[in-house]
């Protein structure tokens, strides 16, 4: 099961994108449209190796990925679907019209006339989704905003030679720790070199 791509984009629209690989494979990837704001339109960007994280949908009939720009976003995307009678269009339809932030805000809120705001999705629904998610959004370590430092600890695994993927794998476990925020970029190096071992 397909959870992580890297490769060039060479076909992108609001709706989704086909991320050509370094084995040359194109993968169509449904997103959300903020999700295709944070990629860039300019040609030159986009033969740049671009990667995204996956949720693959199978089917007795298909095969689909969805597409993220950040794990938090996937992992909100797999709450929402989790939802009994929401499908991934109408999970895609919410984090197309709100932030992850504003959705959060809303569930803890409790306000589903704001979220009933979304393409495809009635007062009915809406109250659901607020109803089953409730509680689900407390202030873990998944809804902190992750430092510039574990940003800067990818790159210096990426430059030792580390592939990008197990990079990323590294620091989204080092952000599991609590105490992983208020250390330096050296300690978290550290413990990076410890778990890379390990991957």
């Amino acid at each position: 099961m397909i959870s992580y791509l890297e490769g060039i984009i060479i076909e992108k629209t609001q709706d989704y994108a086909v991320f050509l690989t370094k084995g040359g494979v194109g993968y169509k990837i449904f997103w959300s449209s903020n999700t295709a704001s944070s990629y860039p339109n300019d040609f030159g960007e986009l033969s740049r190796t671009q990667e995204i994280f996956i949720y693959t949908k199978i089917s007795e009939s298909d095969i689909q990925l969805f597409g993220f720009v950040t794990p938090k976003e996937k992992d909100i995307f797999e709450k929402i679907i989790k939802v009994h009678g929401v499908g991934p269009r109408v999970a895609l339809n919410i984090l197309s019209y709100f932030t992850v932030s504003e959705f959060i805000d809303i569930i803890k809120s409790n306000d589903s006339k704001r979220l009933s705001q979304a393409k495809g999705l009635g007062a009915k629904t809406a109250q659901k989704i607020c109803s089953e998610l409730k509680g689900r959004f407390g202030e873990t370590n998944e809804n902190k905003k992750r430092p510039k430092t574990f940003d800067d600890v990818k790159s210096a695994l990426v430059n030792m030679g580390i592939k990008s993927q197990d990079a990323m794998v590294i620091c989204n476990e080092i952000t599991k720790d609590e105490s992983a925020y208020n250390m330096s970029l050296e300690e978290l190096l550290k413990v990076a070199l410890s778990k890379m071992r390990k991957v």
